[in-house]
């Protein structure tokens, strides 16, 4: 009788043994199958995410450029000086062709040209030409003077407000020999 129990014992030790075997099996396909499904939701997941980055980075470029347009706005509106590297503006004082009278001006170079106008977003006055233009920094009873002599014969005299006249002129001197190609 005792072998027959041992029989039986070794018997049901096999049997539990390959019930244990079945199950570690179908749990290895089971994981197997659940972490391929995981692995396909993070990389939906990852895909989503880098479009929703992307949306985000070009919305916020965006943005920066068009907060970058709205101060340039607000300088040219306020007759503040501030250039952007293809573009300076600000306030001069100009003397003009029959009164010979300095006038306040807004000047932009744009290029190579000069466009002047009463202040920033009004109607445009004239525009200076700098093609070939000869251009000097001259001092005058103390006051510092930028003229522009252009091809067309005329000559532009301009002044730079206070504080720091010779400076501001400074400053357009170095842009219009950029903007020639001369700097």
């Amino acid at each position: 009788m005792a072998v027959a129990l041992g029989l039986v014992g070794g018997a049901a030790v096999a049997s539990a043994a390959a019930v244990y075997n079945a199950k570690k099996e179908v749990n290895a396909v089971l994981d197997n199958k659940v972490q391929k499904k995981i692995d396909k939701k993070c990389a939906e997941f990852d895909k989503k995410e880098e479009k929703v980055f992307a949306e985000l980075a070009q919305g916020r470029a965006e943005e920066l450029e068009e907060r970058k347009e709205r101060m340039q706005l607000l300088r040219d509106k306020h007759g503040l000086e501030g250039a952007r590297a293809d573009r300076t503006n600000g306030y001069l004082l100009k003397r003009g062709k029959l009164n010979t009278a300095f006038k306040k001006r807004w000047f932009v170079l744009e290029g190579r040209e000069i466009k002047y106008s009463k202040e920033p977003g009004s109607s445009e006055l004239g525009t200076i030409s700098l093609g070939g233009a000869q251009v000097t920094l001259t001092s005058e009873n103390d006051e510092f003077q930028l003229n522009i002599e252009t091809l067309s014969g005329r000559t532009y005299v301009l002044r730079g407000e206070p504080p720091n006249p010779r400076s501001r002129l400074e400053n357009w001197v170095q842009a219009i020999e950029a903007a020639l190609g001369l700097w």
